[in-house]
């Protein structure tokens, strides 16, 4: 009995180690199973033009997988066979253009004549005059803006008459016209019957042509510059720059003394102008997309109100329209300014107002 529950005792004491290591083993594998290693999340940003995308970039750490994909970085961009999306609220800019003759005008080009002297009803009662305004728009209650011809004239492409009261010439040192259609690429010349040879010739009268009839050998600006006095040039000049299709944007037409009715009268201008204008009508070279205007500088010095005969005729002007709103010389340089987008003078024509409704756009 004695040896037999020794040997118990043994083998009681061993089953007890064992038991309590197996149940260190069990505590052991329950705290592993109730507390996993955890992965970290690793977020980078790939950033190509205004587009960002995100990507989660997943790895078990203490000991990641050496297979495991390296994240894409702004180093590493997309490639051109996937290239990055455009935002739908992208747009892509239209370049700016000095071109006038690609903005959307009234006119592409404006062609002026300006006869002399006579009431709004002697003009109208010439056949041609009349005629020719029924085509266009007739306008009935355009006025100059003095007595006698020089400071009409200089408000056509002045802004202003500049306090001058009579005919004598004047060297001006003002801006003009063609200070603003220069800034702007806007072509321009003058076409004027007689003209001396010299460029820019101050000669107060040679033959038919008079200084004061021409406007913008006035200005000193103008004067001084060869470049701008080579856009000064005899009317002799007018059908090879037709031909040659460089009628520029903007041209004044200045007949001659005989020729505009200063001399002559109405009927003789009248007459002259049916000859000279209806052949440059009929040509496309010239007739396309350009507006034609006639006037008078002014009326008889004993019409009180100044009243004129003014006609714009040409692709650009419904025909058959009557204009009643009262305009002159300050609004035409108006219209001729807003069309082309050039500013204006500061002056007059800062207060005129542009003509509309006789347009066919």
């Amino acid at each position: 009995m004695k040896n037999k529950y020794l040997n118990f005792g043994k083998t009681s004491k061993f089953s007890g180690i064992i038991f309590i290591i197996f149940s260190l083993m069990l505590t052991a594998c329950g705290e592993a199973t109730s507390s996993p290693i955890q992965p970290t999340s690793n977020t980078v940003q790939a950033t190509v033009g205004s587009n960002q995308a995100t990507t989660q970039a997943t790895s078990v750490n203490p000991n990641p997988s050496p297979t495991t994909a390296s994240p894409p970085t702004t180093d590493n961009p997309p490639t051109t066979d996937n290239p990055p999306t455009i935002p739908s609220s992208a747009t892509t800019p239209t370049p700016l253009t000095t071109n006038n003759q690609q903005l959307t005008t009234l006119f592409g080009r404006v062609f002026i004549i300006v006869l002399e002297n006579a009431d709004y009803s002697q003009a109208m009662a010439q056949p041609y005059l009349k005629q020719l305004a029924e085509k266009g728009a007739a306008f009935s209650n355009y006025h100059g803006v003095s007595h006698p011809s020089y400071p009409n004239y200089l408000a056509m492409v002045g802004g202003s008459t500049f306090g001058i009261q009579d005919d004598g010439a004047r060297d001006l040192d003002k801006s003009n016209l063609v200070d603003l259609m220069e800034a702007a690429g806007v072509s321009w010349k003058v076409y004027a019957e007689g003209l001396p040879a010299q460029p820019c010739s101050k000669v107060i009268q040679s033959g038919g042509y008079v200084r004061k009839h021409e406007p913008l050998v006035s200005f000193v600006n103008i004067q001084n510059n060869p470049r701008r006095c080579a856009s000064i040039v005899n009317s002799n000049q007018l059908p090879a720059d037709v031909a040659a299709g460089q009628l520029p944007q903007y041209s004044l037409y200045v007949p001659d003394m005989n020729n505009d009715g200063h001399d002559t009268g109405a009927k003789f201008a009248a007459k002259w102008l049916e000859n000279f204008l209806n052949p440059l009508m009929a040509n496309p070279q010239f007739a396309k997309n350009t507006l034609v205007v006639v006037t008078f500088d002014e009326a008889q010095e004993d019409e009180p109100t100044n009243r004129i005969y003014t006609a714009f005729v040409g692709e650009p002007v419904k025909p058959g329209t009557t204009v009643k709103t009262r305009y002159t010389h300050y609004d035409l340089l108006r219209t001729i300014e807003d069309n082309f987008r050039l500013g204006n003078l500061g002056r007059e024509d800062a207060k005129a107002t542009p003509i509309t409704n006789i347009w066919n756009r």
